[in-house]
């Protein structure tokens, strides 16, 4: 009987090993593709590097197909004017823009001033990751209270940036503003809180945020309609050139990986 169990206890201990064996090498495989992967992150990996459908009933997301309408390509406008614009959205889980099925602020339009008029636009089949800072923001309620360069109820990401010098304490008190709430600091404003957001989401927001909201010459928008104004770029020549990206991550399935569609047109300043 002693033997018996011995035995038992043996054959486990192997079984063990061996599933052990196995994971590791997957793991090893996958994270030698990119050896800033570790293996306890690996499954992520896994599922980021694919699209399929992730367990037995699971239905597989599709990429949002995004189209920007107007302006046209290389069409060009004077400075100081301001340009229609138009974007088509198609996501075969969440819907068509045209039939009012996507959310107006979760669409949105990157105005860039170039340097030169020679810069590669991206792909818009290329399946992307949206910045998880920027897709926590357009899903929220921040764009009711704010805007990114112009002020409404609340300041702007632009005024933020202005205020909140780039520091450790002040990362951790826009963290803390946003998600406890706060009252005084922009007049009468007061600043609701958010429970129903994590700190880890909110740290990526406030980084978006200090990131990319306090460069003069990007602007951004949303809605798949509007207009757009060119401004005089600061420290560029008048002959100068803009990109235009619109993009949209999409819900995703049953809570699984998110995809974004991306367009990119260049207009011209006369």
């Amino acid at each position: 009987m002693k033997v018996k169990s011995i035995l038992i206890l043996y054959l486990l201990l192997l079984i063990s090993i061996l599933i052990d064996s196995n994971e590791f090498f997957r793991a090893t495989e996958l994270s030698s593709k990119n050896p800033d992967i570790s293996i306890l992150e690996s499954d992520l990996a896994f599922a980021d590097l694919t699209n399929e459908p992730q367990g037995p009933f699971a239905q597989p997301n599709n990429r949002p197909v995004v189209k920007i309408i107007a302006p046209k390509d290389k069409s060009s406008y004077p400075l100081e004017t301001r340009v229609p614009y138009e974007i088509s959205v198609s996501d075969q889980e969440d819907g068509e823009s045209k039939y009012g099925e996507i959310p107006q602020n979760e669409v949105i339009l990157k105005v860039e001033c170039l340097e030169n008029k020679g810069v590669p636009i991206e792909n818009n089949h290329k399946v992307q990751k949206s910045p998880s800072g920027l897709t926590g923001i357009l899903k929220s309620n921040c764009l009711n209270c704010h805007a990114f360069k112009s002020k409404l109820i609340g300041p702007s990401f632009y005024e933020l940036t202005k205020h909140y010098e780039t520091s450790e304490s002040n990362f951790h008190t826009m963290v803390s503003h946003i998600k406890d709430g706060s009252t005084g600091i922009w007049g009468n404003t007061v600043m609701p809180a958010h429970p129903e957001l994590s700190t880890a989401e909110i740290q990526k927001m406030v980084q978006w945020i200090i990131e990319n909201t306090g460069i003069e010459n990007i602007n951004y928008y949303t809605g798949t309609k509007g207009s757009i104004k060119l401004p005089s770029p600061i420290g560029f020549e008048k002959n100068t050139s803009f990109m235009l990206t619109a993009s949209y991550v999409d819900h995703g399935v049953d809570d699984g990986q998110k995809l974004m569609g991306k367009d990119s047109v260049i207009i011209y300043s006369k």
